[in-house]
């Protein structure tokens, strides 16, 4: 069984716990913000699109974007809707606004609030991440629900993630290994920004 947390704009640090279904006991916890073993990240071997590839997310990928000890009150809550994928044994889902609300208090990117997470749903180890909005400002959260399906790309079929957002952005990714990331814009911004 899966859980998530609400609240981030109040300054709680978001993550995503599985308990035993038999036992009721926990069997991960996976933060969205912090040092790399409270996220279950691998500096080698987590993985991000960036630049047109994918890459390690390095050491230290989230602690080394926020300033000082504000991780600790980071967000990136995951209230929303979580995807399983039986045959990758993957959960999906995204996580919300940083935390504090005030973004002159958070400069930088704030990793990985705001992100896309594919997490072993045995280990909650983190496969790969997407960070969608990064110094989001705006209180979009990132927990709309991640739609699976196969998608015939090339003339092989390719497990996919199709995420729309509230940024105005829809996502479709590689389930196993964002081998390719598209970001389309949806709507035009209004005249107050969004």
């Amino acid at each position: 069984m899966l859980t998530g947390i609400s609240g981030g704009k109040f300054g709680v640090r978001g993550r995503l716990i599985a308990y035993n279904i038999k036992d009721g006991k926990e069997a991960w916890k996976a933060y969205s913000v912090g040092p790399d073993n409270e996220m279950l990240f691998d500096p080698q071997t987590t993985m991000t699109w960036s630049d047109g590839k994918m890459v390690p997310v390095g050491a230290d990928s989230s602690l080394k974007i926020w300033q000082g000890d504000q991780w600790k009150y980071g967000g990136g809550t995951t209230w929303g809707w979580y995807a399983w994928d039986p045959k990758l044994n993957l959960v999906y889902y995204g996580s919300g606004n940083p935390g504090t609300w005030n973004p002159t208090q958070r400069p930088g990117y704030n990793k990985w609030s705001m992100t896309i997470f594919a997490r072993d749903l045995n280990t909650g180890k983190a496969k790969w991440v997407y960070q969608m909005t990064p110094h989001d400002e705006w209180d979009y959260d990132g927990v709309n629900k991640m739609i699976l399906s196969d998608l015939n790309i090339g003339g092989k079929k390719v497990p996919a993630i199709v995420h729309f957002d509230r940024n105005g952005f829809s996502y479709t990714l590689n389930g196993l290994r964002i081998s390719s990331a598209r970001a389309i814009r949806r709507r035009k911004k209004s005249s107050n920004g969004r």
